[in-house]
């Protein structure tokens, strides 16, 4: 989180992933103004009767088109 809280574009949220191999938590932050970061449900990949893998995934997919589009509009900028 302190690397999240260095954010060069604090208008911007920041996106992270907490891992342990098996278990999964997301965190986004805000950084303008007064830090305000918000967490996930902990996902586990090892359940016996639902592998949230595939949750897991979906999430990285979302933040990484996220991602794309703020690296489109900065290029822009710059």
């Amino acid at each position: 989180m302190t690397y999240m809280m260095a954010n060069p574009n604090p208008e911007r949220p920041v996106y992270g992933m907490i891992g342990s191999g098996d278990e999964f938590l997301f965190v986004k932050m805000l950084t303008g103004g007064v830090p305000q970061y918000d967490l996930s449900n902990l996902f586990y990949l090892l359940l016996p009767r639902r592998n949230q893998l595939y949750d897991v995934l979906r999430i990285l997919k979302q933040i990484a088109k996220i991602m794309g589009a703020n690296i489109g509009v900065m290029s822009d900028v710059n």
